[in-house]
């Protein structure tokens, strides 16, 4: 049998994990904070309606999907899950630069191969927090635009249901 190929997968997932597990401690006391709404971008986020292509109305992510944004003053995490079966589907981590009402980021890694056209892709965004609610809009790198409207994730356990 051989040892390498299950070694590099294991060592891939270690290394998605690690990417995952390092952001999202850094945002653990972000996101524990109690009191009125926050305007910085940075936090915990679910999204609640999104745009899925021009002249389409907002709408609501499908039930059995769960889409969470985090945001660091200097890295981000967007990520797909499914929570009945417990597995993250889609996970994009990066970049990202922060300045007034305008967010770029770019992905460094990415554990969907559907994704990889993205790799490396700065992506704009525009933004503006209201009640805790953040509206995104921007330009994908082909082209098409992106509307999403987020909440921010407040209180312990919120962000793995709805």
């Amino acid at each position: 049998m051989d040892i390498k190929k299950p070694l590099a997968n294991l060592k891939r997932y270690a290394a998605i994990g690690a990417l995952v597990a390092v952001p999202l401690v850094a945002l653990a006391a972000d996101t524990q904070r109690k009191g009125e709404a926050r305007k910085s971008i940075q936090g915990a986020w679910r999204l609640v309606l999104a745009r899925p292509a021009e002249g389409v109305d907002l709408a609501e992510p499908p039930n059995d999907w769960l889409f969470l944004r985090y945001i660091t003053d200097t890295h981000f995490i967007r990520m797909i899950c499914h929570p009945a079966s417990k597995r993250i589907v889609s996970v994009a981590c990066g970049s990202c630069i922060i300045h007034d009402n305008s967010y770029e980021e770019s992905a460094d890694y990415y554990a969907s191969d559907t994704d990889m056209a993205l790799l490396g892709k700065k992506i704009h965004f525009t933004y503006d927090i209201q009640n805790n609610k953040l509206h995104m809009t921007g330009v994908l790198p082909d082209g098409s635009k992106a509307e999403e409207l987020y909440e921010r994730c407040e209180k312990q356990g919120e962000i793995g249901g709805k």
